[in-house]
């Protein structure tokens, strides 16, 4: 017994002391470690790309058979928050935003829109695009365990949130 809790001490110390803050939740890298991120950055007033709601793209998972829901948020800072979930836009309109798991900073230049998306564990996500009336037609690379994955697909915007 004695002995865990050494362990589990000097786990403790050796955590804070070399600021593992990547196993702590709701923690993530730097800002300026993402390529896009600009602290000067402000979206057009005119810009193609919405802010007032998120961009959803639903698919079904080819192991499972279960249907998902794909979510992305942009605000005018340049940040982009990303989510999975079974959640529908429905439910997500009613939900508290911003999800916090995954996020990143995206790049817009007139309809051509770029993101890097990271979670406390490294880069997770790039895309690359087009705005198009309410919708991203997106191609994403996937960095996952399981190796890098390129797909296309087209998110389609959904308006407004609970107040």
């Amino acid at each position: 017994m004695t002995i865990n809790i050494k362990i589990l001490s000097f786990i403790a110390l050796a955590m804070l002391l070399n600021g593992c803050s990547w196993l702590m939740i709701g923690t993530h890298p730097k800002p300026a470690s993402y390529k896009y991120y600009s602290k000067d950055f402000k979206l057009q007033v005119n810009a193609a790309l919405k802010t007032d709601g998120f961009y959803y793209y639903n698919y079904i998972d080819k192991k499972s058979g279960e249907s998902y829901y794909s979510y992305l948020r942009f605000y005018n800072d340049g940040k982009v928050n990303y989510k999975i979930t079974k959640g529908t836009p429905e439910i997500i309109k009613e939900s508290y935003w911003p999800f916090n798991d995954v996020y990143g900073y995206y790049h817009l230049d007139g309809n051509h829109i770029t993101y890097e998306l990271k979670s406390n564990y490294g880069t997770y996500r790039h895309g690359e695009g087009e705005v198009i009336n309410d919708s991203l037609s997106l191609k994403i690379l996937d960095k996952r365990s399981n190796g890098d994955t390129t797909y296309y697909c087209k998110y389609i915007f959904h308006s407004g949130f609970a107040q």
